[in-house]
């Protein structure tokens, strides 16, 4: 197995910290993904969390990757495109993911939400929920009811909205 992450730490870091990003490194990035997906055909399968290659179309990705997939999901990226800053892109890009569902060997979906909603559009899902590593998170006890308490999230910035 291979696993290849589409943007690094520091791209990540640097998106996070809240400031702009440079355009380079995510140029090099979708260079580098191209690199990979002419090598793709040395695998049996590959595994696609969310979406191969973001703000190109389906046909694209489905044209470029030429084995069977698993589409992973753990969040509703079937309005990546629809709503949001993105939704601009929308007569481009709204129905990507829909298509990226329907081309896909099996789906994973992270609740029975998104399965459901994967069911409209491929036959073979399996409902694959997130899970927190309680090993690692434990739960601590809780405080008295008159103490004021903490709500954790996790998330990006672009949905800290």
């Amino acid at each position: 197995m291979e696993i290849q992450s589409l943007l690094d730490d520091a791209y990540l870091r640097g998106s996070f910290s809240g400031s702009r990003p440079s355009l380079r490194p995510l140029i090099a990035a979708y260079i580098q993904r191209f690199r990979a997906l002419q090598q793709a055909d040395r695998f049996d399968l590959t595994i696609i969390y969310a979406e191969l290659l973001p703000l190109l179309p389906a046909w694209l990705e489905q044209q470029l990757l030429r084995i069977p997939y698993i589409l992973d999901f753990d969040d509703a990226f079937f309005l990546k495109y629809r709503s949001g800053r993105l939704r601009c892109f929308s007569p481009l890009l709204g129905s990507k993911f829909n298509q990226v569902l329907r081309g896909a060997t099996a789906v994973t979906a992270g609740n029975a939400h998104l399965a459901a909603y994967a069911h409209r559009f491929n036959a073979n899902v399996t409902l694959l929920p997130s899970v927190v590593d309680t090993v690692h998170y434990i739960p601590a006890d809780p405080p008295p009811a008159a103490t004021p308490f903490t709500v954790g999230w996790i998330g990006s910035p672009s949905t800290a909205p």
